[in-house]
């Protein structure tokens, strides 16, 4: 190795170290030679330095590239999104409850084929476009393309648009939402920046506060451990980075929906950050995979363009399955278990039964099978300890919802006999009283999750959906249906104007979970209770309090939606959708002026009911039933349950509708051919078909 320059002036003997030698680094001066080929005196280490800036050069240029890539297609797809070809060419892919999304895959503009409109109507194309936008906003709700079940709101919109936008003057909402500049400039890569310490703290705290709390499948000691590596130690550790940047992620737009300033650019460089990480644990099939799954569902159920839900918790469920979580582990009867080996199998029993939750409400939601049926279980529940209170309470809630889903949807008839079916529906309700009685709600709640409004959502939900089969049968009978099923009627009807108004406590408290499925479940429960109203004009049948009670629901419901759909722009189509209907049925209702807004506290409602005189249904389940039925209802408990009334009544997480009788379906589909008629009988809600028809009968536009 050639001296250095410094080493040949002071005429030193050179050791020549690369890439400093020994006389520069100790006087502190940059060791330089000169180069043969120019003379210039340049660093030892100055080829090195070059190929490094090369390197890094090529790099930034590489990543700018793939920004200016995605930039252009998220400009590509604003562009095509608006352009009126595109949204025909969405409509006619919503058929026969398939839906195929197009966001990721649009073809140039030019390239798209004008389609001639010119034969149809301006209410038949509002109609498409109200149809086609809430079907593209349920699959980037859900961000998959397939089957979507009746539950789903891309059936419900289908019908409501045909029936009302079809026929009536409305001056068209606009149903067309667009990816505005910010959001594609928020989008946009930028540079990781490790968040501080006590940044990392509240994002820990808010994702133990409204997720750990219901689906504790994460070991929180640990955890925090993996904090500490991360954020104190800088550890590389990829399955530390994985939990802890997506933790950040969750917990950053779980804080947006407090904290107007919060961007989502932090949220989207934490969950990019976390994927770098992700390699190792999905390529193994254990535990920790099962978590991270769950984890990547969490995110996706607060952001409209996430990871699938379906698929993400039917990995988690698959992969739980393939563990053997849900069956029993065994226990040795010689020796007693270890408290080590005890907190291992507390763990698996909360991973497995979030997993379980997780499947169970989405697949609800969207309408679909879900993977494992409940005879198949018999994993024990986590430890009854007071940090899994809710969690409990959320997973009896689940296999309750299952069960009713196995009851209603299932497309075998549970029973053809009509007081084993009713006697079901007691017991099933009394289950739902008991487990909404004794829900660990708190007087200082932190998140939505342990709020007494949010364990009456839950059991309104539930009774939504399990006298849907109810509603159909009146709406068939009308004046004809026995005194019993009118007084299932007004059970359904108060469930549905209980789930609006505490949707509305709910949002006073600032406690509203602004996700897609609140969306799902609001639109569709005011639908329900404005459904009830069509029923009644032929039944006379509900004895209102006061009529005011009937502006108040309608105007709770309103004014959720209006809030979601300011969080959420592409909510504006169930927004804009209901105010036309709900209008509609008001200047049905008020003939005479005598709805009026009641300026009234709206809890008179919640403690008094909506409804004079007899409730029916043994004053709505106020005594003590002790039932025998012989049933699948082997995972729920036949005991004696208490004899309390709610005076709570409530809201919804979601609904379901799969539950037409046979023979109305048969009826329907021997008619001529017409293409409602087709949809209906094919994608749409037996309830929706009611609907249809009864604002065909009742209401002129």
């Amino acid at each position: 190795m050639a001296a250095c320059a410094a080493c040949k002036l002071k005429r030193k003997k050179c050791d020549g170290i690369y890439p400093a030698c020994s006389g520069c680094i100790k006087r502190g001066t940059e060791c330089t030679i000169v180069d043969a080929t120019t003379g210039r005196e340049i660093p030892r280490n100055y080829i090195e330095t070059l190929e490094k800036n090369i390197k890094n050069l090529q790099e930034q240029t590489d990543r700018f590239l793939d920004i200016e890539k995605k930039y252009s297609k998220l400009l590509k797809a604003v562009n095509v999104y608006q352009n009126d070809s595109h949204t025909e060419k969405k409509n006619n892919n919503i058929k026969d409850g398939v839906v195929h999304q197009e966001f990721h895959k649009q073809e140039p503009q030019e390239n798209i084929k004008p389609i001639d409109t010119r034969n149809e109507t301006p209410a038949a194309e509002k109609a498409k476009d109200l149809a086609s936008d809430i079907g593209f906003l349920t699959l980037n709700a859900t961000s998959e393309s397939g089957f979507l079940g009746p539950s789903s709101a891309c059936s419900i919109a289908k019908a409501i648009s045909l029936a009302i936008g079809g026929r009536s003057g409305f001056s068209g909402a606009t149903t067309t939402s667009s990816v505005n500049e910010s959001y594609i400039k928020e989008t946009m890569e930028m540079p990781f920046k490790k968040p501080t310490m006590r940044s990392g703290e509240i994002y820990l705290t808010a994702y133990k506060n409204f997720v750990h709390l219901q689906y504790p499948f994460l070991n929180w000691d640990s955890i925090l451990s993996k904090f500490e590596d991360v954020i104190m130690r800088d550890s590389k550790d990829q399955e530390s980075l994985f939990f802890i940047y997506m933790i950040f992620a969750i917990g950053c737009l779980l804080l947006e929906d407090s904290t107007p300033h919060t961007s989502s650019i932090y949220t989207l460089t934490f969950y990019k950050k976390a994927f770098e990480n992700i390699g190792q644990i999905v390529e193994a099939s254990n535990l920790t995979t099962v978590q991270a799954y769950l984890l990547i569902a969490v995110f996706s159920q607060k952001i409209p363009d996430g990871p699938s839900i379906w698929q993400t918790t039917g990995l988690a469920i698959r992969i739980a399955v393939a563990l053997g979580l849900h069956r029993e582990p065994y226990k040795s009867r010689r020796r007693q278990s270890s408290e080590s080996l005890k907190a291992i199998q507390d763990l698996k029993a909360r991973v497995f039964w979030s997993a379980y939750g997780m499947e169970r409400i989405n697949g609800l939601v969207l309408g679909r099978p879900f993977s494992i049926a409940d005879i198949d279980i018999d994993a024990p529940y986590p430890d009854d300890t007071e940090e899994n209170a809710v969690a409990i309470h959320v997973i009896r809630l689940r296999r309750i919802q299952s069960n009713i889903c196995t009851f209603v949807y299932k497309p075998h008839k549970f029973s053809d006999n009509v007081e084993e079916i009713d006697a079901t529906r007691v017991q099933i309700l009394l289950e739902l009283k008991d487990w909404m009685s004794t829900f660990p709600a708190k007087v200082n709640p932190t998140s939505t999750y342990d709020t007494n409004n949010w364990s009456i959502v839950s059991y309104h939900n539930c009774v939504l959906l399990l006298l849907r089969p109810v509603v159909l049968a009146i709406a068939k009978l009308k004046e004809k249906s026995s005194t019993r099923l009118l007084e299932w009627f007004k059970v359904f009807t108060q469930s549905a104007s209980s789930i609006c108004l505490n949707y509305k406590l709910l949002h006073s408290k600032g406690k509203l979970s602004y996700t897609w499925m609140t969306i799902h479940c609001c639109f569709v429960s005011g639908m329900s209770f404005m459904y009830c109203l069509w029923l009644d004009k032929s039944l006379k049948l509900l004895q209102w309090r006061s009529k005011s009670h009937i502006y108040d629901t309608i105007s709770a419901c309103s004014m959720i939606l209006y809030v979601l759909a300011e969080k959420w722009p592409r909510a504006k189509v169930f927004r804009d959708t209901f105010d036309r209907m709900s209008k509609t049925v008001l200047n049905s209702e008020n003939g005479n002026g005598e709805i009026q807004e009641n300026r009234k506290v709206f809890t008179d409602i919640l403690t008094h009911g909506l409804f004079q005189g007899n409730f029916g249904i043994d004053q709505y389940l106020g005594h003590t039933y002790q039932l025998n039925v012989n049933s699948f209802y082997n995972s729920l408990d036949e005991e004696n349950f208490p004899a309390e009334r709610s005076n709570s009544q409530a809201n919804n997480n979601s609904m379901n509708g799969n539950e037409a009788s046979t023979e109305l379906y048969e009826n329907l589909m021997n008619q001529e051919n017409d293409p409602l008629l087709d949809f209906l009988n094919t994608s749409g809600d037996p309830l929706l078909k009611d609907i249809f028809y009864e604002i065909e009968d009742n209401f002129s536009f």
